[in-house]
């Protein structure tokens, strides 16, 4: 499976990481790793205390592909530099590690997420919540409501994850004393956002299945924001249809975007005349 995050090394992510980590020796470090990217691969060996977020009967089918909150081992410097390199080098480049800081224990937390394991909407549908995909988390920070992500962070002092970059990013807490949810609730703006802020990894994942040539090996934040602006660019012509956005990916890839502002391409997406989900057909013209 291809993800657009560049991976910087597992030594230089421990030199990133320790200072972090030994500045706040008092407070609690918790990596969070997302067990649904070792599905039917090589787990994590880990031989400490470990805390299973969906080890619950609402859950319970969905066991294997638990996010797992591991305890590190601040007041044992070697030992914690040995579980930092294991966890780096097993999670390589895969959006699936975080780190938290905080007074709770594993277990306080776990108990505090688990009523927003999976959320609503105004429609009465309901859904996971994916807390321990690194690509997620930012974009939910931005689209629930600050109360939900109050309720998920509150008893943190830092959330550390490895961004698109590779390198440790501290995401932004919630800045309300609002009351904490019992349960989640999104509107059709909230679920709009959310949707809009995946669609570029799902573009990607798309894009890699039809023509895994066209995503590159290194550099892969670089092209992540590429397709973002594409998907920015469909909406701008509300281009709706997935497959014709994963089209204007495609065109945008394999002209290195020159086409995108041929003035022939965007005449053609204003007046929509094309059959919906069959926009690639008309962007062979496009590619010289």
């Amino acid at each position: 499976m291809y993800f657009a995050n560049d991976y910087l090394g597992t030594l230089e992510l421990l030199d990133h990481a320790l200072p972090i980590i030994t500045e706040r020796p008092a407070l609690n470090w918790i990596a969070v790793v997302d067990q649904a990217f070792d599905y039917q691969a090589a787990p994590l060996r880990w031989h400490s205390e470990s805390v299973y977020l969906y080890d619950n009967d609402l859950m319970q089918q969905f066991a294997k592909l638990s996010p797992v909150l591991l305890p590190l081992p601040t007041d044992e410097p070697d030992r914690l530099r040995k579980v930092l390199i294991s966890l780096f080098a097993h999670c390589e480049g895969r959006p699936m590690l975080s780190l938290i800081a905080s007074e709770q224990s594993a277990t306080e937390i776990a108990k505090a997420w688990r009523p927003y394991q999976k959320v609503k909407t105004d429609d009465g549908q309901s859904f996971i919540l994916r807390l321990a995909d690194t690509r997620v988390l930012p974009a939910l920070a931005v689209a629930l409501p600050p109360a939900a992500w109050h309720g998920l962070t509150h008893q943190f002092a830092a959330w550390y994850i490895i961004n698109r970059s590779g390198d440790l990013e501290n995401i932004p807490l919630a800045e309300t004393d609002a009351e904490i949810p019992d349960e989640i609730t999104l509107d059709a703006e909230a679920v709009a956002m959310m949707l809009d802020l995946g669609q570029p990894d799902a573009v990607i994942a798309a894009l890699h299945e039809k023509m895994p040539d066209l995503a590159p090996d290194s550099q892969r934040a670089q092209f992540y924001q590429r397709i973002t602006d594409i998907c920015a660019y469909a909406k701008q012509y509300r281009v709706e249809s997935f497959q014709d956005i994963v089209a204007l990916a495609i065109l945008a890839c394999v002209t290195n975007n020159e086409a995108m502002t041929n003035p022939k391409l965007q005449q053609l997406l204003q007046q929509h005349k094309w059959k919906q989900g069959n926009l690639i057909s008309e962007l062979e013209v496009y590619v010289e």
